[in-house]
């Protein structure tokens, strides 16, 4: 018994090809790509609000309110000296409370620059005793500022930003709603 042997073709369905190869881009495009953004976002967020480090309660969050509570410590022991409508006073108190109700990093980070700022105008103009007793607030304050300027948040954020603002990743977050973190001075 003899087998006969018949020539084997494959018919390739072309379009059917080009509709899979077309469907599978664009999934990747606009499914997975603002899957793999918002990763990235919420990494940088959970680093802002509870560092690097497991079990240790460094962040920038934390740091920020321990910032915004000496600089209310800060504006009660120069009202006295200065008044209590001083402008520099208020943003002390402005800025701390706009950190403790703050729901996003942005205006945390907007409020830690005008306390850093403010505190440097209200403690060089007080003298004497109430300097004395501003002293402690004003270099707790001083040393958060350096402290979170160094926070490795900000190296996450730039991460998160570069990779957002790369094509095509900065067209998927336009149409998205996905902002760039900030960082500071932005």
């Amino acid at each position: 018994m003899s087998r006969q042997k018949t020539d084997v073709s494959f018919k390739e369905n072309t379009r059917l090809g080009v509709i899979v190869l077309i469907v599978c881009v664009l999934v990747s495009i606009f499914v997975l790509g603002p899957v793999k953004l918002n990763g990235a976002r919420r990494e940088a967020e959970k680093v802002f609000r509870n560092g690097t480090e497991e079990g240790i309660t460094v962040s920038v969050y934390t740091d920020l309110v321990a910032m915004a509570e000496n600089a209310n410590r800060l504006a009660n022991f120069a009202q006295d000296q200065l008044g209590e409508d001083n402008q520099d006073i208020l943003t002390l108190k402005e800025s701390a409370k706009n950190i403790l109700d703050a729901k996003n990093e942005k205006t945390m980070l907007a409020a830690y620059s005008a306390i850093a700022l403010a505190s440097d105008n209200v403690y060089t103009r007080l003298t004497g005793s109430a300097k004395d007793d501003a002293k402690g607030a004003y270099v707790n304050i001083d040393n958060y500022v350096s402290t979170i300027k160094r926070d490795s948040y900000f190296s996450y954020a730039d991460d998160f930003n570069h990779k957002r603002n790369a094509f095509p990743a900065v067209i998927l977050a336009s149409l998205f709603g996905i902002d760039e973190m900030p960082t500071l001075g932005k």
